[in-house]
């Protein structure tokens, strides 16, 4: 008897050892009536527990709950443990959770998967992870947890006040995992002038240093700070350059007419923010304007601090022109533009009549002998020389020029005065270039008029 007690107690350890390398959930011997043992060998055609799939990669940011994932095949009567490889401690058994932390837990889904959760995950969670089932040997599966961080910046917007020609250092830093790069922009999207030579559109790195700053230096740079896990996150740095007030000025010289109105506008930058003013001055006084009259507004698309002072004249009158002086002071300095406003006079052009009289018109008309001999006194009286006239009288019917032995004399006007009053019995005749119209047509004077003028002459001789 002993020794078939003996033999049942070997062929049970055999079983056991046979059931460790085949992977085994159980085994059952039969004792038979002659005393031999017989085994069950259908135990041996059963599957071993493995694993479905990898485990993943997990990542997540700090404060947000992770998942690992174990999914094991034919698993059976197994136990499954969750093990931290990195500190090497037990976190489950089964879907009991030995360890202390209450933010982990273990829950199991569809017989095959088992998911090993931990919420609001810190960077002491950060490492593998290890999923074991418990055959002999031991087999295990393991994933890695990434715990990421976003950047966080330590320090919030500021600004760095520098003179003008002096360096100026621009700083950044922000908390990460992993480290974080730093880039740095201007916020108008201008390029940064590191120096009087070098103008770059970026700058990589965790500070900033603009030398021999001036007013183009001045602005809002922006540092960006990343590390491939979004969001980045940025600091607004302004810098601030003390300079003395630049100037512009609408023109040496504007003109313009009474009733019209006009706007002249100074350009101007400076910093610290200056007091501004627009003077007139005349010949009598100089007269600072009161702010009534013009306005102050910000210039887009030029360096800091600039800005548009525009002076509104409207309705001018006479004592409006005269000189205007845009005056600019800070700390650092004045600048003054000064600007001439001068009237435009506009001269009328008299109307002129050149109509000529009808050729037809008689330049002698009948007159009595009393009024001839009066005619004939005013001929005197202006140097006409028609004593003499053995040759014809021949006068230009355009022209309105005589001709003689005593020479060429125009014809008296109609306006033209000879006594106390106007003479009303002469043509208004057009008097032309003597030398285009000489050679024109002549008409000689009728026998009969030649007679009663030879016959005056002789009478008052």
């Amino acid at each position: 008897m002993k020794f078939q007690h003996i033999l049942l107690m070997v062929g049970t350890f055999l079983c056991f050892q046979l059931m460790s390398t085949q992977g085994l959930v159980s085994s059952r011997s039969f004792l038979r009536d002659d005393d031999s043992i017989t085994l069950d060998t259908s135990f041996f055609l059963r599957e071993s527990p493995h694993f479905g799939l990898p485990m993943q990669t997990v990542t997540v940011n700090v404060g947000q709950t992770a998942r690992l994932t174990c999914i094991i095949q034919d698993v059976v009567d197994y136990e499954v443990a969750w093990m931290n490889k990195d500190t090497n401690t037990v976190i489950s058994l089964g879907e009991t959770i030995i360890t202390m932390d209450a933010r982990i837990s273990v829950q199991r889904e569809q017989r095959s998967t088992w998911i090993l959760t931990i919420k609001n995950v810190t960077v002491r969670d950060h490492g593998y992870y290890t999923c074991n089932i418990n055959t002999q040997p031991p087999t295990s599966i393991q994933g890695y947890l990434k715990v990421v961080e976003p950047p966080v910046l330590e320090d919030g917007d500021e600004e760095v006040r520098v003179l003008e020609g002096m360096t100026a250092h621009l700083s950044c830093s922000a908390h990460a995992i992993p480290s974080p790069t730093y880039k740095w922009i201007r916020e108008d999207y201008n390029t940064i002038r590191i120096n009087s030579s070098t103008f770059v559109s970026s700058w990589i790195g965790r500070n900033l240093t603009l030398h021999h700053s001036n007013h183009r230096s001045a602005g809002g740079y922006l540092c960006i700070a990343s590390n491939g896990y979004p969001p980045s996150v940025s600091k607004r740095v302004i810098l601030h350059v003390y300079f003395a007030p630049l100037l512009r000025g609408p023109g040496m010289e504007v003109k313009t007419r009474v009733g019209q109105s006009v706007s002249l506008t100074c350009l101007y930058a400076a910093y610290p923010s200056p007091s501004v003013v627009w003077v007139r001055e005349d010949e009598n006084e100089v007269e600072p304007l009161s702010e009534e009259y013009y306005t102050i507004t910000p210039q887009d698309g030029h360096p800091p601090y600039t800005h548009n002072m525009t002076l509104q004249l409207r309705k001018l009158v006479h004592s409006d022109f005269g000189r205007y002086t845009c005056v600019v002071t800070n700390s650092q300095g004045e600048a003054s533009y000064t600007t001439v406003l001068r009237e435009v006079v506009v001269k009328k052009v008299p109307i002129t009549s050149t109509k000529s009289p009808p050729e037809n018109v008689s330049l002698f008309p009948k007159h009595s002998s009393r009024e001839t001999s009066h005619l004939s006194h005013h001929y005197h009286n202006y140097d006409y020389q028609t004593k003499n006239l053995s040759s014809p009288l021949i006068v230009n019917m355009k022209t309105g020029i005589y001709r003689g032995e005593g020479g060429i004399h125009p014809a008296p006007s109609r306006d033209q005065s000879y006594s106390t009053r106007r003479s009303k019995n002469i043509a208004r005749i057009s008097l032309k270039d003597v030398n285009n119209e000489l050679g024109g047509a002549e008409t000689r004077i009728p026998m009969k008029l030649m007679l009663l003028v030879l016959s005056i002459m002789i009478f008052l001789t």
